[in-house]
């Protein structure tokens, strides 16, 4: 065996840490078992190892360890890709795992921790694993701890000498957010002086250990895991946990979302506190029930967006919800395309995006960048299919994102007359695309390389916005690369002159971002509001009589 698991003696250390006896631990285990078995949508495990193992991780608390195992397996359902072909013996996780492995070390250390080597060996860029096959491989690593380790913690080393900008982006997206570390510390001496801090039995020879060099324990750790081809066996109703699960809501793969303390301060702006939040999304909840065209919306994620994106006020917040899924229903050309993999929308990522930038300005303002990145008219992506793409980027920063408002860049480089021409035709469209159903909070517009072809349009769009929207424009006449002298350097791209990526790389990471939530998108497409079920005199009725035609940009959520 390449694990050595612990001892007698420190398994009754790590119980004695957790408050647990041998005694409570079975007790418990026979508990979660029972509670699994009562669970429709979980499958019953009856592996007490497993069981043991999840339930000391969680610290020996019950309500973590449901919570944990609630989350993993509906995590399952959702994720398929990570989760079926997981033999680690196929070609393209033997081809990851010679470019990254996460290698556990075969001894836990003297006081019972389990060390882990993050290493990238060296490689070329064509070498460099998909994003999908990273996770899986990640995941089944980590599948494999789960089920056989037993211990008090994980220590991780990650070895960086290897690591390219495009590869780290790619690796901190397979970290979960769950994932909590007590000490980090960089480590800027020679790696074979690991052990002045590590136990040398417990360090592989690459880092001054005893233990065998790291590739040669990759190469034993795969074998392990071919007796682990474990494929998803989730119950089919799994699936249906979509609406009340928020794994994706609180996905950090790109955008950083605010940190609790700028939570509290946004709450504090729009007069909310956790207790009147809770009220208010029990009272939409229930206000849903008994709205028979709308369907019932069980994420309280989904509707703590919401009420934040409408200023905390509930009747906005109704009124958003009825306009969306009724524009949903009558508005399909809108959402034709709701697959972020398919051809025409990744066609349509290629030739203009609405990127986010990682990180929020220190006022807590989340800058969106839209850029036409391709030059050729003749290539114009389907008109609907760019419209679904630019809808698909919206809703995902709708759902996972919390800000004090939006900072908006429109940069016009590579407009084409072409372009122009079909935003001029159809403004009425892209005007109902705006309207009501972004929640977001606009404090400025940007515009960048205002061409004269630029100035018609942006004499169309004031002709659609209030006045106080109007006063938000500002058309930066200086070069793109000066931007950094109004808006944060460490938050803008290098394209503007600040320290991010380019836009051409902040773009590709943010589409690989969204394509994440393709099965979000195919679960979520089957939810709209049933049109024969709403009453016919309401005043939003007549107004979505014409399609949702009969609106304007005047009716964006303004400060």
């Amino acid at each position: 065996m390449y694990l050595e698991l612990c001892t007698d003696e420190q398994r009754r250390d790590i119980y004695a840490e957790f408050d647990a006896t041998p005694e409570t631990v079975e007790k418990n285990v026979q508990y979660l078992i029972s509670w699994l078995e009562e669970q429709p949508h979980l499958p019953n495990i009856t592996d007490k190892n497993l069981l043991t193992n999840i339930l000391m991780r969680c610290k020996n608390q019950l309500k973590r360890t449901e919570t944990f195992l609630d989350d993993y397996y509906t995590c399952r359902a959702q994720l398929t890709s990570l989760f079926t072909n997981r033999d680690p013996c196929t070609e393209e996780i033997r081809r990851c795992m010679k470019v990254v492995s996460v290698i556990p070390m075969p001894k836990l250390t003297p006081e019972g921790y389990r060390v882990i080597c993050y290493n990238i060996f060296e490689h070329k860029a064509d070498d460099l694993p998909n994003n999908e096959v990273l996770l899986r491989t990640y995941q089944l690593t980590m599948d494999i701890l789960l089920k056989e380790d037993c211990h008090k913690g994980l220590i991780v080393i990650s070895n960086s000498e290897n690591m390219s900008y495009k590869l780290f982006t790619l690796m901190l997206s397979s970290l979960r957010q769950s994932l909590t570390m007590a000490t980090f510390q960089v480590w800027n001496r020679p790696v074979t002086d690991f052990c002045e801090i590590l136990p040398k039995e417990c360090l592989p020879s690459d880092y001054g250990g005893e233990e065998k060099s790291l590739e040669e324990c990759g190469k034993k750790r795969l074998a392990v895991g071919q007796g682990h081809n474990i494929q998803q066996t989730d119950k089919n109703s799994a699936t249906k946990a979509l609406e009340s699960c928020n794994v994706m809501e609180k996905s950090t793969m790109y955008l950083k979302l605010c940190s609790p303390e700028q939570l509290k301060d946004i709450y504090s702006e729009l007069n909310i506190t956790e207790e009147s939040l809770e009220t208010d999304i029990a009272y939409l909840m229930q206000w849903l029930e008994q709205t028979p065209h709308l369907p019932n919306i069980k994420s309280k994620e989904t509707l703590a967006n919401i009420l934040i994106g409408c200023k905390n006020s509930m009747e906005k917040a109704k009124t958003h919800i009825d306009y969306y899924y009724t524009r949903r229903s009558l508005r399909q050309d809108l959402f034709a395309y709701r697959d972020p993999c398919c051809d025409e929308v990744k066609k349509a990522f290629k030739w203009i995006g609405l990127v986010p930038l990682p990180k929020l300005t220190p006022e807590c303002y989340r800058i969106i960048v839209l850029r036409i990145f391709k030059e050729e008219s003749d290539k114009l992506p389907n008109y609907d299919s760019l419209l679904s793409s630019y809808q698909l980027q919206y809703e995902v920063i709708n759902k996972v994102d919390k800000n004090k408002g939006t900072i908006l860049i429109l940069d016009f480089r590579n407009i084409t007359f072409g372009f122009a021409t079909m935003v001029i035709q159809d403004f009425k469209k892209i005007a109902d695309l705006n309207q009501k159903t972004a929640l977001m909070r606009w404090k400025k517009f940007i515009i960048l390389n205002p061409e004269p072809l630029v100035q018609q349009l942006i004499a169309l769009a004031k002709a659609f916005l209030s006045k106080k929207l109007g006063e938000r424009m500002e058309v930066w006449k200086k070069d793109a690369e000066t931007l950094s002298e109004v808006l944060p350097k460490d938050v803008l791209s290098s394209t503007y002159g600040g320290n991010e990526p380019p836009m051409e790389e902040l773009k590709d990471y943010w589409y690989e971002y969204v394509a994440q939530f393709k099965d979000w998108f195919k679960a979520e497409e089957s939810i709209n509001a049933d049109i024969t079920k709403r009453p016919r005199d309401d005043p939003l009725s007549i107004e979505l009589s014409g399609l949702g035609l009969a609106g304007s940009f005047r009716k964006i959520n303004l400060d």
